[in-house]
């Protein structure tokens, strides 16, 4: 009997203590790549819906880029916060001409959703800032990389299917810089 219990409770321990290990917390994170897919169905989404996602997705980036090319610590991130502004301005633009000959009409403001994101990463510190920023653009452009490749493949409107088909190669780099720093930056944590 006396066995058993032993085995039991060390059975328990095994299973529910968590050893302290100074930055334990940071070596458990995974990058946000290795995340769920996108919460919505790309496949239900109208070339109208995407267009005003897209603007959104621009604005987004516009904003956060803003903050980020001052706010972060890091070089590599200022410097691909810079570039994340410059192109999603110009794919902005496009859209924008786009809109105005389909007559459709696109946000010219951040949603109260994305406006409380900006606004909660612009509120972090230095390096708080910099992990938070970076997550967010790895888990931001893996849905813009499905939604982008929906409506390339499987748009109606043959504008919107083709700015997707122009803008999805640059949309793909940015997931993959981003995870690329992401990891880069978890590496020098350690």
């Amino acid at each position: 009997m006396r066995k058993f219990l032993l085995a039991a409770i060390a059975l328990v321990l095994t299973f529910s203590v968590t050893p302290f290990v100074p930055g334990w917390d940071r070596d458990v994170q995974q990058p946000p790549n290795k995340a769920k897919e996108p919460p919505f169905d790309v496949r239900e989404i109208s070339d109208e819906q995407f267009a005003e996602m897209a603007a959104l997705i621009n604005l987004r980036e516009i904003a956060l880029g803003n903050f980020a090319a001052e706010k972060a610590r890091r070089a590599d991130i200022q410097q691909f916060a810079q570039q994340l502004k410059k192109d999603h301005m110009e794919a902005h633009h496009q859209l924008e001409m786009i809109a105005a000959k389909r007559r459709l009409t696109l946000p010219t403001k951040l949603d109260a959703k994305h406006q409380a994101k900006v606004e909660e990463l612009s509120a972090l510190p230095g390096d708080e800032f910099d992990r938070a920023y970076l997550k967010e653009m790895v888990a931001g452009h893996k849905r813009a990389t499905a939604l982008y490749e929906h409506e390339s493949q499987d748009g109606k409107v043959s504008e919107l299917k083709a700015y997707a088909v122009i803008i999805l190669p640059t949309v793909r780099q940015h997931y993959q810089k981003a995870t690329q720093l992401w990891n880069d930056y978890f590496v020098s944590l350690r």
